[in-house]
């Protein structure tokens, strides 16, 4: 019942952004992120407008090879307050409807997030990108892009990598915390 009334306050708290594409135009044709995205209704987190009144903003974007696809958006107020949103729908079916809920995260539970960040590393450069594990692995064509996004008063940072091929552990593992911490536990099939 309390996904039913976040909701709405998850929507009036998200500004308009009118026709502005989800990735700034420096990133457009590096960054792999699906129009999908945008067509659930998420904002583009590189734009001015994004970080509101919020403390800061953080998406992941899984999609790939599977139909299944995945963003998990939380806004975090100046409060200190966490507020998510999960959104599926499945990217092979043109048009097919996609689901939303809405969920709080605790401070701890934040905590725990940013400090799985941290030890990947995470947007200590942007754009940030991975190459391949191990060169044995040889060519690496399938899996899913994990996007991960953050809007704070420093800016926005963007990293990707394919959770299958390029990855390191310990960005996979940061992905499962984000995940897990959603309350969205079929997602982390995605990731295998």
């Amino acid at each position: 019942m309390k996904a039913f009334l976040i909701l709405p306050t998850l929507l009036l708290a998200t500004p308009a952004f009118g026709h502005a594409p989800m990735l700034p135009p420096d990133l457009a044709d590096k960054i792999n992120l699906s129009d999908d995205v945008a067509d659930v209704g998420e904002p583009p987190l590189w734009h001015q407008k994004a970080l509101g009144h919020f403390q800061a903003r953080y998406r992941l974007t899984i999609q790939g090879v599977r139909c299944i696809a995945y963003t998990i958006r939380l806004d975090e107020r100046t409060d200190g307050k966490v507020l998510g949103t999960v959104k599926s729908w499945n990217g092979c079916k043109q048009d097919a409807p996609y689901e939303q809920r809405g969920f709080h995260l605790k401070a701890e539970q934040m905590g725990e997030l940013k400090a799985a960040f941290a030890k990947a590393e995470l947007w200590e450069i942007s754009p940030q990108f991975w190459q391949f594990r191990d060169p044995k692995d040889g060519i690496c064509i399938d899996g899913e892009e994990m996007t991960f996004e953050r809007r704070d008063g420093a800016g926005y940072r963007v990293a990707q990598a394919n959770a299958q091929c390029e990855a390191p552990c310990i960005l996979v593992l940061a992905a499962q915390k984000f995940i897990t911490l959603a309350g969205e536990v079929p997602a982390l099939r995605l990731l295998n």
